[in-house]
Order: structure tokens, then sequence, then C-alpha cells
């Protein structure tokens, strides 16, 4: 009698190992296409990554009226290298957030020999002011990361996110490249400028939004007067 009872338990243990090992496979197979979609995902943002390289570095060789066929060297990258979280980033076409504590200018230039390449490097700001300017000569052979030693401090800086500031390469004198770039304000920041109006009036809901805080004349007076000075 008990040879029996054992038997159909051995059999239904058996049926749930093979059921449940089909299912392992049933959501193996569902979730193989969402792997590979991931893994195609970060093929294309490769892609992307190397088309926007390839469109800010022509558009800052053209915006200096360079044409790239009659130099011995070649820019093959530029941008802004700046903090993020405590990491270095690389910042091509996207604005820069305007609590980065400071800037530092990115080229990589290409040669086919070795060279000693003057370089300076400035950054300038919405009323084309150099704020920033590194100079040194650059051993360059083959493909050259040139990246100062010293950086743009922002601290302190009163910067409106409306504006364009622009970053310039200069080599031997010449102007090689001219990148513009703007800034991103925050989230705070965003809803100021939203709520202010060009003339400095302040809409209903912002006024409600202060009083609800409790803000002082003062501090709201210091509001409008940082806005219209930042206009």
């Amino acid at each position: 009698m008990m040879f029996p009872v054992f038997l159909m338990l051995f059999i239904f243990i058996a049926v749930g190992v093979v059921l449940y090992s089909i299912n392992q496979s049933d959501v193996s197979r569902r979730r193989e296409p969402r792997q590979k979609s991931r893994i195609q995902r970060r093929g294309v943002s490769r892609e992307t990554a190397e088309a926007i390289r390839q469109r800010v570095t022509q558009a800052a060789l053209s915006r200096a009226a360079v044409e790239p066929n009659s130099l011995p060297y070649e820019l093959t990258d530029i941008g802004v290298l700046i903090q993020d979280n405590s990491r270095p980033r690389l910042v091509r076409d996207l604005p820069i957030p305007l609590d980065t504590p400071y800037l530092r200018p990115f080229v990589e230039i290409n040669t086919t020999q070795e060279m000693q390449l003057p370089v300076i490097l400035q950054i300038l700001d919405a009323q084309r002011q150099v704020i920033y300017r590194d100079g040194d000569i650059y051993a360059v052979n083959g493909k050259t990361v040139i990246l100062p030693q010293t950086q743009l401090s922002l601290k302190d800086r009163d910067i409106n996110p409306t504006q364009r500031w622009s970053m310039w390469v200069i080599v031997d004198e010449v102007p090689l490249a001219i990148h513009p770039f703007l800034w991103e304000a925050s989230l705070e920041e965003k809803i100021i400028l939203r709520e202010v109006s060009s003339d400095g009036e302040i809409t209903d809901r912002l006024r409600q939004i202060v009083e609800e805080a409790d803000m002082s004349e003062v501090s709201l007076s210091e509001l409008l007067s940082d806005q219209q000075n930042s206009a």
C-alpha cells in the first residue's frame, strides 16, 4: 500500500520540477528580447555620441572659418569638462548645470606625425570678455587629448542661464575652433524665471507662494532685483 503512495509522490514532485523548468525557460525567452533591446540601445547611444562628436567638432571649425584640409593637424573632438556628482563628465552639446563648480576646456587633436603645437584655450562670457585663458606647447602625435591643468571656477559667479558662453581654441596664434555652450538653471530658478515677466512683475501664483512661505519684503525685492539684473 505504501509503494503506490511513494510512487505517486515521486511522480508529483517530478512533474513539478519539469513544470518549473519549463516556466523558467519561458521566462528567460520572454526576457531575452528586452536584454537584446538594451544592448541595441547602448549601441545606438554609442553611434549617436559619435555623430554628436563629429557634428559639434565640424560646427566649431566652421565658426572659426577654418578649412580642415589646409592644416597639418585635425581637430577631432571638443567640449567642456565639468564636475558631475563628484565625477568628471565631458559635455559637448548639452547645457551646463549652473551648480557646476568649475569648467575645464577639452580638445582632441590628431596628427599624422609628431608635432609641437602652441595651443591657447579661452572661455568667453556672454559679453565676449575673456574670463579664462590657458596656453602651452603640447607634443601631439596621433590622437592627443589636450586638457589644461588649470580650470575656471564658477563659484560666486552671477550667471544668467539664458546667456551663451563660448570656448575658443587658438593654435599657432590662429583661431581653430569656436564652441558655444548654454547653461541649465536649477528647478527653483526655472520656476522663478517662468513666473517673473520681462518687466519684473510676478504672477499671482508666485506672489501667493511667497506669502505662504512668509518671505519678508526685503527678500521679495531682492528676488526681483536678481531677476532684473540677470535679464
